[in-house]
């Protein structure tokens, strides 16, 4: 079900940013790696019936690539510099935040002149390091016409578990220290989907589960 809607997503180029939110373990990074590789082949020039349009496809998957708690910068530095190597810009990358974002996004305006488009793939949005949970992704209504955000993050409805037996060499763990680590994740969390929330309000309220 979820593929199909995002699918006829990538197809008719609308919205702009859709969310996929599922507990831990539940699919999500598979679900958005399985969208990413059905884009690169629906919209390959080789492709039967494939548009004319030149569409670019970007990716970070955060901790599955093994960046447990990347930075907002880290991110937009990563995207460009695949954009970059897509599409031959020559832009130079900044190393802060704010000046890393507009280089990314005035990189996404000129690579969607002439029809272009760019289908963007994030994943593991609750791990990225923001502690203070500050909106950092672009406001969807800000999103030049062409590009698409792709994002996936933990749902928060219930608190997230820890395996013990995997911590200080499978040593039990102490009731109070798990809970302590447990409540702590669980406040990242939901800081991160406070940061979301503020960039994408409309993708939030539409966000598949």
């Amino acid at each position: 079900m979820e593929e199909r809607v995002l699918t006829k997503t990538m197809k008719t180029g609308q919205p702009t940013v859709s969310i996929v939110m599922g507990f831990s373990g539940g699919g999500t990074t598979t679900l958005l790696q399985f969208c990413a590789r059905r884009a690169r082949v629906l919209f390959s020039p080789h492709s039967y019936g494939a548009k004319v349009d030149t569409v670019t496809i970007l990716s970070d998957y955060g901790s599955v690539e093994g960046r447990m708690n990347p930075t907002p910068t880290q991110i937009f530095r990563n995207l460009a510099a695949q954009l970059k190597q897509h599409l031959g810009f020559e832009n130079h990358i900044p190393a802060t935040l704010d000046a890393a974002r507009a280089t990314f996004m005035k990189m996404l305006r000129r690579a969607t002149e002439g029809r272009g488009r760019v289908l963007i793939f994030l994943d593991a949005l609750h791990l990225v390091s923001n502690p203070y949970g500050i909106a950092w992704l672009p406001n969807e209504y800000e999103v030049p016409f062409g590009v698409q955000f792709f994002l996936g993050i933990v749902r928060i409805d219930r608190k997230p578990t820890i395996e013990k037996n995997r911590l200080y060499d499978n040593r039990k763990m102490p009731a109070v220290e798990y809970t302590l680590i447990n409540s702590y994740r669980h406040r990242m969390y939901k800081l991160q989907h406070v940061a979301l929330a503020s960039s994408c309000p409309k993708a939030v309220k539409n966000a598949i589960k």
